[in-house]
Order: structure tokens, then sequence, then C-alpha cells
């Protein structure tokens, strides 16, 4: 049995919205989300029990409709699915944990190795494009990193007033 209300109340609607039911994996998926925040590829795989092919289409479907994002190699509700069944609160906390864990390992790299590029961000981190060059802007903002070169050729050092 379902206990969780709203999560209930939520299906339905998106039904109604979507004029389609949700498949048996969705509804799996959807539900271990709303327990648990994340889900990689694989425990989607057990979960539903059906070959990655089907998992990976089951899930981009979802990610179609915006009911679920891709976070580095994982998967986790949107700020509409938050609003719903959870709260706003939680997914900024969920999104800012990711931050401070991508802040972290981006810092260490660059102590290693005195550099890092947006392509060796995503590799790090998992981020798309997009969330790496987001993180890295934001670890400009707080004067952690400075960008030099431009273009493909763009490194991101430690700031100089960062000690």
């Amino acid at each position: 049995p379902i206990d969780d209300l709203a999560f209930v109340k939520f299906i339905v609607q998106e039904q109604g919205t979507r004029q389609k039911a949700f498949s048996l994996a969705e509804l799996m998926v959807l539900r271990h989300l709303t327990d648990n925040r994340r889900m990689k590829l694989a425990t989607a795989r057990e979960l539903t029990q059906m070959p990655i092919d089907e998992v990976k289409a089951c899930c981009s479907s979802l990610v179609k409709h915006g009911l679920i994002e891709v976070t580095g190699k994982e998967y986790m509700l949107t700020a509409k699915v938050y609003n719903a069944v959870k709260s706003d609160v939680a997914y900024t906390r969920d999104r800012s944990i990711q931050y401070i864990k991508a802040k972290e390992m981006i810092m260490e790299y660059i102590e290693a190795n005195g550099y890092i590029t947006n392509e060796k961000t995503r590799e790090l981190c998992g981020f798309t494009k997009q969330q790496a060059r987001s993180a890295l802007d934001k670890m400009r903002g707080e004067s952690l990193i400075e960008l030099v070169g431009a273009g493909r050729s763009c490194k991101y050092v430690k700031s100089s007033g960062t000690r």
C-alpha cells in the first residue's frame, strides 16, 4: 500500500495532464526517488527487473516529461515533483549538497594538477557541459578560481586571492 497521499495525488494529476497512465516501471522509479532522493541506472534496473535498454527508455521518458533529471550519473526528482510531493527546500538542499561535493573535488584536482578544464570537471563530477560550466562560474563568483585563456584552451586555476 502507498501511504504517501501527496505522491498518489501527484501521480493522478500527472496522468490526467499526460492523458496517459504511467507504466509500472515509471511508478517504481518515481516512488523510489521520492523515498531515496537519488538513483543510478543500475539500481533502476534491479528495481524494475527490466533489461537496461528498457530502463533507459523509462528514465528518458520521465526526463522528457520533466519529472526527473540527470545529475551526473544519477537521477533525481525535478523541482516540480519536489514541490508536489516533498518541498522546494528539500530540492534546494539536495542541489546544494551536489555543488558542495563538486566544489571539493574540483579544488582537490586543481591542488594536485594546477588547473582544471570544463571537460575534466564533467568527467570528475559526472556533470553535463552546462552543469560543469555553472559550477565553475559559481566558483569564480566566490573568487575560488580564475579563468585563464579563452575558448577551447581555457583553464581554471586557483584564484590568486585563495590560500
